[in-house]
């Protein structure tokens, strides 16, 4: 099996059916010098299909494992990603080989990872070696995935920042995963593609027979987005309108014409006598300012409540804070947002978010509140409710399930209560807030950006 290159097998299981999986490395197929190679064989061993992953670089696949989904998961080492020189590198498919998440580990030295088993709860057990960490030269390394601390599925979104005719610029947001593939379609005939700024250095566009066919443009990464955004990536026409549709990992959506403000966050937080109103945008065009909406939970109108100055046309992230005074304790209130821009034209945000204010009041439920600002850098603030006395922890781990800080361990009295985490020594990701009181437990995901 294989091509005219150097293709290799490396490990082999039988499957239910009588056939075979068999996993290794191949430079016949695929995008890079060498790539995980997996092929599907029948009970005779004719073969069904073979796949290729990887990037531009070398990346070695050495064991496979039949997942109890019937997909596969495999393991080795990639060139291509990750933190410097190779890196353990574990890709995740469904029964037909296609891919549903990828994860990388490793420092600045060479890792690897040499086999995999999967424990009898789902958890992922991967062996291997180490230059990185340890006690020096290489180690062995055992790393168990916990179910709920495995690679998210790759989701994102696409916002419009430069507007047309004739070139349209479009920023992709991560949520999620590892974005490495972004393809637009729907556009007229005659639109062509391109990259400026930080997506020409990560990122590269297919032509030709490739893909970039007239039916879609794509674009694909040599580097993939886990955090933040990135942009530039160009549409142009010279009359064409804006109307196009996008997929960028297991997301998919359309771009119909500017989007005058990205808001990211949206909350209200009630305390004695007030709610305080946050929000957080990523970027912003053309925005003059916002005008905050308040009605009586029950009512059906809102009416205006201020207006609070924007920052006009930026690509950086801004907090924004109003404190509402005109409230009465007990008393429930919804609050909507929206923007005008400077032709006065203005847009609604969907998300309404309600608060009662009062003093001293006790919480019907425990609670693990959204931190906020979220994305944030350094420093988050974590809102908890906690509606019987007892003992409350709050701890912060790293997606490989690492406990990396525990903001409280103590005795609680019922209440409402806040806490701030300072991650300036954390590195750029994402990590895990836990909550435990009383056999409860919540988790929220917190997304470090610095």
């Amino acid at each position: 099996m294989g091509g005219g290159g150097d293709d290799r097998g490396k490990a082999i299981r039988q499957l239910a059916d009588g056939g075979f999986i068999i996993s290794g490395y191949t430079n016949s197929f695929g995008a890079g010098d060498l790539d995980f190679y997996l092929v599907r064989t029948d009970a005779a061993g004719n073969e069904l299909w073979h796949k290729t992953y990887g990037g531009s670089g070398t990346d070695y696949c050495y064991a496979v494992e039949v997942t109890p989904d019937s997909g596969f998961v495999m393991v080795g080492r990639t060139g291509s990603f990750g933190a410097g020189n190779d890196d353990m590198y574990v890709v995740r498919t469904d029964s037909h080989g296609d891919s549903l998440w990828t994860w990388t580990y490793g420092g600045p030295q060479n890792d690897w990872a040499t086999d995999v088993k999967i424990t009898p709860k789902g958890d992922y057990l991967i062996t291997g070696g180490t230059e990185s960490f340890g006690a020096g030269s290489a180690d062995a390394i055992l790393i168990r995935l916990q179910s709920d601390c495995l690679p998210e599925a790759p989701v994102g979104y696409v916002t419009l920042i430069s507007p047309g005719p004739p070139d349209w610029g479009y920023r992709l947001n991560w949520i999620s995963g590892a974005l490495s593939k972004l393809v637009f379609t729907n556009f007229c005939d005659g639109t062509e593609g391109s990259l400026l700024g930080d997506a020409a250095t990560d990122w590269t566009m297919l032509s030709g027979g490739d893909g970039n066919d007239g039916d879609s443009i794509i674009f694909l990464a040599s580097t993939p987005l886990t955090s933040g955004t990135i942009d530039t990536f160009w549409l142009s026409h010279p009359w064409c309108s804006d109307v196009v549709d996008w997929t960028a990992g297991d997301s998919s959506g359309s771009v119909d014409g500017p989007l005058p403000v990205e808001m990211t966050t949206f909350q209200a937080v009630a305390s004695d006598g007030q709610v305080t109103l946050q929000w957080r945008t990523e970027s912003e065009l053309d925005n003059d300012h916002f005008v905050l909406y308040k009605r009586r939970v029950g009512q059906e109108d809102f009416h205006a409540l201020t207006e609070i100055p924007g920052h006009g046309t930026t690509s950086e992230p801004h907090d924004y804070q109003f404190v509402d005074s005109w409230v009465q304790n007990g008393i429930a209130y919804d609050y909507q947002i929206s923007d005008v821009d400077i032709a006065g034209r203005e847009t609604f945000y969907e998300q309404i978010v309600s608060a009662t204010p009062g003093r001293d009041v006790i919480p019907t439920e425990f609670a693990l509140h959204q931190n906020y600002p979220n994305p944030f850098n350094p420093t988050t603030t974590i809102r908890y409710d906690v509606k019987e006395a007892g003992l409350v922890s709050l701890i912060i781990f790293d997606l490989l399930g690492r406990e990396v800080a525990t903001l409280t361990h103590e005795e609680h009295s019922a209440g409402s209560y806040s806490t701030t985490w300072d991650a300036a020594g954390m590195p750029s990701g994402i990590y895990l807030c836990k909550m435990e009181a009383d056999g409860f437990a919540q988790t929220r995901k917190l997304i470090l950006l610095k």
